[in-house]
């Protein structure tokens, strides 16, 4: 239902994964210093706006109001973890919070 409302086939919508993460790879590849990759089910570009406030909840995973707090506590944990050298729970993968929200650390 959601592909049909986004307009697009399921062969474009695998077209397009495919190639977001042939970029992701490619990207991570010249990480050197290690990283991590903080993935959020159905975000687009301005899920990182005041835009993303107006957007109803999903079960799928953190929209709306819950998914500026998914940024804001991911962006203030990477924060305090890498400028004030504390450690990390969610970084650390031993929580979970929000639904939707995947973490994987590139090999380096």
């Amino acid at each position: 239902a959601q592909l049909k409302q986004s307009g697009l086939t399921r062969a474009l919508y695998q077209q397009r994964v495919d190639r977001a993460a042939l970029d992701t790879a490619g990207v991570a590849a010249t990480v050197r210093a290690g990283g991590y990759r903080v993935v959020f089910d159905g975000f687009q570009h301005s899920s990182f706006t005041d835009l993303e406030v107006l957007r109803p909840a999903s079960p799928d995973g953190p929209s709306g109001a819950r998914g500026v707090r998914a940024v804001e506590t991911y962006l203030a944990e990477f924060l305090n973890m890498t400028l004030s050298g504390r450690r990390s729970v969610l970084f650390g993968g031993r929580a979970r919070p929000y639904r939707g929200v995947w973490l994987s650390t590139p090999t380096a």
